[in-house]
């Protein structure tokens, strides 16, 4: 996870965070926080997923059904399992998986 401090997004300017598309992150990704994470696959197949981003979605918790506005940095598949990297509009970031998020734009 990065440790990378992810500030309150202007809602305005949302298209305008940093990003990653057609690529996996590097530790430099994470480190200037165009990426979340940084996944070490195991052996197991990992490429890039084919998704328009920056994107807006919302992150639904899959306990409470909650609702977190972000806009989504980072998408890649690891082994069978589509994973995300959500920067949070309040602040903050997260990783999910890419069923969790209900996209807005």
């Amino acid at each position: 996870m990065s440790t990378y401090k992810f500030e309150p997004v202007n809602i305005e300017y949302w298209q305008n965070v940093p990003f990653i598309n057609d690529r996996l992150a590097s530790s430099e990704d994470v480190d200037l926080g165009r990426a979340v994470f940084r996944a070490k696959p195991n052996g197991e197949k990992h490429i890039p997923l084919d998704v328009n981003i920056p994107r807006l979605a919302y992150h639904i918790n899959q306990e409470t059904n909650e609702k977190t506005k972000g806009v989504i940095i980072q998408c890649e598949q690891i082994g069978d399992k589509n994973v995300v990297g959500i920067r949070y509009i309040d602040g903050g970031c997260g990783v999910c998986l890419l069923f969790e998020l209900e996209f807005i734009q």
